[in-house]
């Protein structure tokens, strides 16, 4: 698995905190954590409306900063 991401099947792969996480990750910044290893699943969801974002851009949401700072050191 490349350093950043690797995107196989429908599911970007990245390694995070030594597992390897597969992520599903949508327009407003859903996303769905699988890891397999310690049979683990993460869902976020942001908002989808249009009208807070910022000149177009989807909403700056930490998914992968919490996912790796705060959930995965629990296990």
């Amino acid at each position: 698995v490349d350093k950043e991401f690797s995107y196989g099947l429908g599911w970007w792969i990245k390694n995070i905190n030594g597992y390897l996480v597969y992520i599903a990750w949508g327009w407003g910044d859903q996303y769905l954590f699988l890891i397999p290893e310690i049979e683990l699943s993460v869902v976020f969801t942001n908002s989808t409306n249009e009208g807070i974002l910022k000149n177009g851009q989807e909403p700056d949401f930490p998914g992968f900063e919490v996912l790796e700072n705060q959930i995965l050191p629990l296990f």
